[in-house]
C-alpha cells in the first residue's frame, strides 16, 4: 500500500479565515441602518441589507436577490449608471451621486448613492457595493427653500422701498433698488458702513450689533452719502 499525505493545515486556516471574514461582512450589512446593495460584476444583486426591503416597497429579500440593480433605478437613469460603473472600474474617481430609485408602486424616490468596486486579494474586480440614502425630504426642503427665496425676491424687487440684505460684517448680499448714480458693481464687496455719513456710522454699527444679538428688528434713522460722497 502506497500512501501520500499532504499537510493542508495552511489551506484549512485560510479557508476558515475566509469564512470568518465573509460572516463578518454579512453581519455588518445586516446590522447596518443604511440601504446597502451588493452585486456581482453583472450588477445582479447577491446581498442586501434588511432596510433595503421596505425602501423599495418589497416584503422579503428574495424579491431583490438575483435581480439586476439597474431595475431599481428609474428607466432614464440607467444609461448614466452604466457609464458611471465603467468609470469606477477604470479609475479611482468616487463621489456620491443623486439618482431616482424606483419603488414597487411605480413612484420615484430621490436618493444619494455611493458606489465602490469589490476586488479580490489580487485586485481583480468581482462586484460592486452600493450605499443608498433616501434624500426625498432633503430635496423637498431644498425646493421649498428655493420657492421661498423666489417669492421673497419677487416681493422685495417690487417694493418701492429700499431693501438691503447683508451679512454679519455688514457686507451687502442683495439690494432691491439702487439710488441714483449707483449700480450693483458699486456696492458689490462693500459694507453698508462705507456709504454712510460719518455721524451715522457708529449708530448704524450699534443697531446692527443689537439686531444680531437680540434677533429683534430695530428702527432708526441714518444719513447715507450719494455717489459723489456727499
Amino acid at each position: 500500500v502506497l500512501s501520500f499525505i499532504a499537510d493542508i493545515t495552511e489551506r484549512k486556516l485560510a479557508e476558515e479565515a475566509l469564512h470568518t471574514s465573509e460572516e463578518l461582512y454579512k453581519s455588518t450589512i445586516k446590522a447596518s441602518p443604511d440601504i446597502i446593495i451588493v452585486t456581482g460584476l453583472d450588477v445582479n444583486i447577491i446581498m442586501a441589507s434588511p432596510v433595503s426591503i421596505p425602501f423599495f416597497g418589497l416584503e422579503q429579500e428574495t424579491q431583490l436577490i438575483g435581480n439586476n440593480f439597474f431595475e431599481l433605478l428609474a428607466t432614464d437613469e440607467r444609461d448614466r449608471a452604466t457609464s458611471i460603473l465603467k468609470i469606477m472600474l477604470e479609475s479611482d474617481e468616487r463621489k456620491p451621486l443623486n439618482f431616482k430609485c424606483l419603488h414597487s408602486d411605480g413612484s420615484l424616490i430621490e436618493a444619494e448613492i455611493n458606489g465602490e468596486v469589490i476586488r479580490d486579494i489580487g485586485g481583480v474586480p468581482t462586484g460592486f457595493v452600493f450605499i443608498i440614502r433616501d434624500i426625498t425630504e432633503r430635496k423637498r426642503a431644498e425646493e421649498a427653500l428655493r420657492e421661498s427665496e423666489e417669492k421673497w425676491r419677487s416681493l422685495v424687487s417690487n417694493s418701492p422701498d429700499f431693501i438691503a440684505l447683508h451679512d454679519k460684517e455688514g457686507k451687502y448680499l442683495f439690494f432691491n433698488h439702487f439710488a441714483e448714480g449707483f449700480s450693483e458693481k458699486d456696492i458689490e464687496g462693500h459694507t453698508a458702513f462705507e456709504f454712510l455719513s460719518p455721524e451715522s456710522v457708529n449708530l448704524f454699527k450699534e443697531k446692527h450689533e443689537e439686531c444680531i444679538n437680540t434677533w429683534k428688528p430695530v428702527k432708526f434713522e441714518h444719513t447715507a452719502m450719494g455717489s459723489n460722497h456727499e
